[in-house]
This record gives C-alpha cells, structure tokens and sequence, in this order.
C-alpha cells in the first residue's frame, strides 16, 4: 500500500520552504518561519548526534552477537 502525501525535498533547508507552506495553510503568519530557521541548526545538531550514536550502538550490538569483537581489544583500558 503505497501512502500520498505531501513530501519534503531532498535539499537541505528545503523544508523550511514546506513549512512556510503549512503555515500560509493553517493560518499562521509566514514571518513565524524566520524563529523555525534559528531553531533549526541546532535540532539539527541533537538529530546528528542522535544518528551516529545509533549508528555505532547498533553495528557494536551487531558485531558482538556474530563474534566479530575481539573482548580483549575491546575491553582493554587505556594505559
């Protein structure tokens, strides 16, 4: 089953040209996109972070159930 809607273009910040969008269309002013693009840099920041983290938890999860950590390496401390 295949979902229609409307869909964010793969261009960075081409959101915020949706959002202007929206906004028109729900009755919000448009000048209220200008406190959206402030905000934006820094989700973006939690939402990188948050990518990679999940990125290394889930290949660490991944390796150490097929047997592919060496422990010793892994577990060594730092002398």
């Amino acid at each position: 089953m295949h979902q229609q809607g409307v869909r964010k273009p793969s261009v960075p910040a081409a959101g915020i040209v949706c959002l202007s969008s929206v906004f028109q269309a729900i009755g919000v002013a448009p000048e209220a996109v200008e406190i959206v693009l402030c905000i934006t840099p820094i989700l973006n920041m939690f939402n990188t972070a948050a990518g990679a983290s999940t990125n290394v938890t889930s290949t660490t999860i991944l390796a150490s159930l097929e047997n592919c950590i060496d422990r010793t390496v892994f577990n060594k401390a730092k002398e």
